[in-house]
């Protein structure tokens, strides 16, 4: 009798020996990717399993198989500025083989019930925002509460996150609007504006910001001392609207603790050394 453990997928080669006790991890999780436990190859669909061969000079191989499925997207957000439309937005997956990624929106009307999830889009990998143009943003709850799901594809075996829905105050509405709310965000800002989503927030949130014109941009934020703890964005960008998420970290990627911070949002254009500059006040609840 010869015992080990494999916390597979692998293979085991068989000494000569009549019987073989073996146990494989039921579930585990590499890049995001979960890999769950289905069954030996020719054999026991029991994670520990006693198998064996046929006589002392036979070697036989017995593989672990599993079914694997990724996890959703990190940092989801849903948000934007009020009487304008929703963004979406997260971070890219990392393993390299989600290749797409589904967009998906729940709608409650204010004082209704839950509709069915709609699939809205699929994108390809590299993108990490989407603009839902027929769902516009609301201080409060005074339409419908709006959700959201962004899901992986992970092109290997065609499987798909489990939904992960993140939610935010909107109104619906109708087709007509919602194409020229599209037209609209294609011209460009006239003025330039910040602001974050959500706030209070945990553990991160993302900071929606409009420029005039092709612009160095700075998104910085410090501590109530006014101490520096990390830069959001800090790079030429073009006209335009723009997202950028911060995580709750300071500059050398240790979580921070719950407390007020504040942000500054520096703008230099390249026309003529035009300048912006405002801020606001952040709340990391835990």
């Amino acid at each position: 009798m010869w015992d080990t453990t494999r916390s597979a997928p692998g293979t085991v080669r068989m000494p000569q020996s009549t019987s073989f006790n073996i146990s494989a991890n039921t579930s585990y999780e590499i890049n995001r990717i979960v890999y769950t436990f289905s069954q030996w190859s020719g054999a026991s669909t029991s994670s520990s399993a006693s198998l064996s061969s046929q006589s002392a000079t036979e070697h036989k191989t017995y593989t672990a198989n599993f079914n694997a499925k990724p996890l959703w997207p990190e940092n989801v957000a849903a948000g934007g500025y009020v009487d304008d439309p929703v963004q979406i937005t997260w971070t890219e997956h990392p393993h390299p083989s989600v290749t797409q990624y589904q967009l998906w929106r729940i709608v409650k009307p204010l004082g209704g019930s839950q509709g069915e999830p709609q699939l809205l889009e699929t994108v390809n990998r590299g993108t990490t925002s989407f603009t839902d143009y027929s769902c516009i943003i609301t201080e409060t709850y005074t339409h419908d509460l709006v959700s959201y799901d962004v899901r992986a594809y992970f092109s290997v075996n065609g499987s798909y996150s489990d939904p992960n829905y993140v939610s935010v105050f909107a109104n619906s509405v109708p087709p007509r609007q919602a194409e020229d709310q599209r037209i609209s965000r294609i011209s460009v800002p006239k003025e330039y504006a910040i602001s974050n989503y959500p706030n209070p927030f945990n553990p991160s949130t993302t900071f929606f910001y409009q420029l005039v014109h092709q612009a160095n941009v700075n998104v910085m934020v410090y501590d109530v001392m006014g101490r520096e703890i990390a830069v959001v964005v800090n790079e030429r960008k073009s006209p335009g609207y723009h997202a950028a998420t911060w995580h709750g970290k300071d500059k050398a990627g240790h979580t921070l603790p719950s407390g007020v911070y504040l942000y500054r949002f520096t703008v230099t254009s390249l026309l003529e050394g035009e300048f912006f500059s405002t801020s606001g006040k952040l709340l990391l609840a835990k």
